[in-house]
């Protein structure tokens, strides 16, 4: 933010935190658009999810950013200015930057909360997993992951931690035994440098 602000761009930016929800709501309701999340592995969590509801797009950093697309399904897909964690800055210029797309992005947000995460139409897709087949475009084959960042921290860490486990360890301490493929490319994604 502070880069952005040099080079001339009206931000106001503030950071909430330990405040009640209804301090948070009032902070959607009012903003313009949220930074989410740095390392998220999903398009729209929870702050985000609330963010839609208000019509309000949000930034979100993930690794899988070019994966959500190929993964889930179009009308599954939930719009977010999801980028790469180095695109953060570019992206967060964008939305202050470009009123009309920021405005069709929350748009679109809060139409997807409204149509596809709703109670009745996510107790309806419950329903169909319960009752019968689900589409094929529903699921995943366990065996295809081939993502290996996440859990919330940058890609540096993480292969220094997979390296420490598979060093101490060695590649069964990662319990992908089942999934022989993703195992080797996480020991090599651990000991890249």
């Amino acid at each position: 933010m502070s880069e952005l602000k040099t080079r001339g761009l009206p931000i106001e930016y503030s950071e909430i935190l330990n405040q009640p929800n209804a301090v948070v709501q009032e902070a959607l309701r009012q903003c313009d658009f949220v930074v989410d999340q740095l390392y998220s592995d999903t398009p729209m969590a929870g702050l985000a999810a609330e963010a839609a509801a208000w019509g309000k797009p949000t930034v979100v950093g993930s690794y899988a950013a070019n994966l959500f697309a190929i993964d889930i399904p179009s009308e599954f897909l939930p719009p977010s200015a999801a980028c790469h964690p180095d695109e953060l800055t570019v992206t967060v210029e964008r939305l202050v930057i470009d009123s009309a797309y920021r405005q069709e992005l929350g748009r679109r947000a809060r139409e997807f909360i409204a149509s596809q995460w709703n109670h009745r139409s996510v107790a309806r897709r419950l329903c169909q997993l319960i009752e019968r087949d689900p589409p094929s475009t529903w699921t995943n084959d366990p065996q295809e992951i081939r993502y290996l960042h996440g859990y919330g921290m940058p890609e540096e860490r993480v292969r220094r931690q997979l390296r420490a486990m598979v060093e101490h360890g060695g590649s069964t301490s990662l319990h992908l035994e089942d999934k022989p493929k993703l195992e080797k490319l996480m020991v090599s994604f651990a000991r890249q440098s």
